[in-house]
């Protein structure tokens, strides 16, 4: 039994992603036909929303506020697994990780996936629901 399971934060440790939180939508300990090694299809923040006020126009609330995502698949070696899980229950009945599996292989499909899907996260961003997600690491 792997400790990476759909629902677990990770941060990302390799590559252009690194030092960005992430969520696993999908682990395969074992491979499959294609990937031989562990890996698991990760969905993350690569533009974190920034620092609102009250006092700000709604032009400037809604850019601020706009989240940018990356889907990728990533050996179970270049992630660090983290305390944190998605307690949201229904962020899984919004994000359907057949969907996102089939996407991988089509960047049309991917594009159109990661900006349906970045709605959904700003909606949890702007109801505060995984709050520790939407925020920056501190070095």
């Amino acid at each position: 039994m792997s400790l990476l399971q759909a629902g677990r934060f990770v941060v990302m440790l390799q590559g252009r992603h690194a030092g960005k939180k992430a969520v696993v939508l999908a682990a395969y300990p074992e491979g499959t036909e294609d990937r031989k090694f562990p890996y698991a299809i990760v969905m993350g923040i690569e533009k974190y929303p920034k620092k609102v006020t009250k006092d700000m126009p709604t032009e400037v609330l809604v850019k601020k506020t706009q989240v940018k995502l990356f889907v990728k698949a990533v050996n179970f070696n270049h992630v660090m697994l983290t305390r944190h899980n998605v307690k949201d229950e229904d962020f899984f009945k919004k994000i359907s990780v057949e969907k996102v599996v089939a996407a991988l292989k089509d960047a049309p499909a991917k594009k159109a996936l990661l900006t349906e899907y970045a709605a959904v996260l700003r909606q949890k961003y702007l109801n505060n629901k995984m709050a520790w997600f939407f925020k920056p690491l501190q070095f």
